[in-house]
């Protein structure tokens, strides 16, 4: 088996700076770092800017809840209505609670822009 090599800073310095100036020389490098993240937040502001006010969204929240047993007490979670109640308090969305048939055809006429289950 051979040894292994012992960790050099300088050979790490040393490759680094070779790496970043090799990448400042390429201009398409560069401006592939620079442009297209700067294009795809600016893509995802427009999509998402806010504009969007009283979606209607059907939810079915078929969340029975889970227990946990401990002892005398127990502990239940209902993560289900967490996420109903705070989509009732957003005013990006008007949320109806319906079933999965009754959203199905919602969203195929265009009632409703999203069917969520929880």
């Amino acid at each position: 088996m051979s040894k292994a090599k012992n960790f050099s800073p300088s050979r790490v310095i040393a490759v680094t700076w070779r790496v970043l100036t090799q990448i400042s020389r390429d201009r398409r490098t560069i401006g592939l770092m620079i442009f297209v993240p700067a294009l795809i937040m600016l893509i995802f502001g427009f999509v998402a800017g806010g504009a969007a006010k009283n979606l209607p969204v059907l939810i079915d929240n078929q969340d029975a809840g889970y227990t946990i047993p401990s002892g005398q007490n127990s502990t239940s979670f209902h993560f289900g209505n967490s996420i109903l109640s705070s989509l009732q308090l957003d005013d990006r969305v008007k949320v109806d609670v319906g079933s999965f048939a009754s959203g199905k055809v919602g969203v195929d006429n265009g009632t409703y822009y999203a069917r969520a289950l929880s």
